[in-house]
């Protein structure tokens, strides 16, 4: 059997952690790029990091479970952002669907382009560049 690539990762972005605008728990996103192999389009995707305490069942001794705990933390999907409308034909055109998202689901958290931003619009610029040459 022949695996076939369906799409690659190009950039993974960790957004600085932010406390959303109704209080509650600290907001820690992940957002990953990635391009198409087949159509050259990228999108993307965002995950939240999420804590949970783990404790197993079993062994159990005389009906008791164990007494030990883990806290693990898990990316999870995160579907506060619509997947499908992440997608474009450059990774900045991707990131800056992901920014303007943002911005309207946590208004007083702005997020702004800022070096690592620059670096991927730059990067952009570089393919668009390749692809034509």
């Amino acid at each position: 059997m022949q695996i076939k690539i369906l799409s690659e990762i190009v950039k993974i972005f960790d957004i600085e952690p932010f406390e959303p605008r109704d209080g509650g728990d600290t907001y820690r996103l992940r957002l990953e790029v990635t391009r198409d192999i087949n159509t050259d389009i990228y999108s993307a995707k965002v995950y939240r990091l999420e804590t949970y305490r783990l404790q197993p069942t079993f062994p159990q001794t005389e009906g008791c479970i164990p007494g030990w705990q883990h806290d693990a933390l898990v990316y999870v999907s995160d579907d506060t952002f619509n997947a499908t409308e992440l997608s474009g034909e450059s990774m900045l055109e991707t990131i800056e669907k992901f920014q303007k998202s943002f911005n309207y689901f946590f208004a007083p958290n702005k997020l702004t382009l800022d070096t690592d931003w620059q670096l991927a619009k730059a990067d952009s610029q570089f393919q668009k560049i390749a692809r034509r040459m």
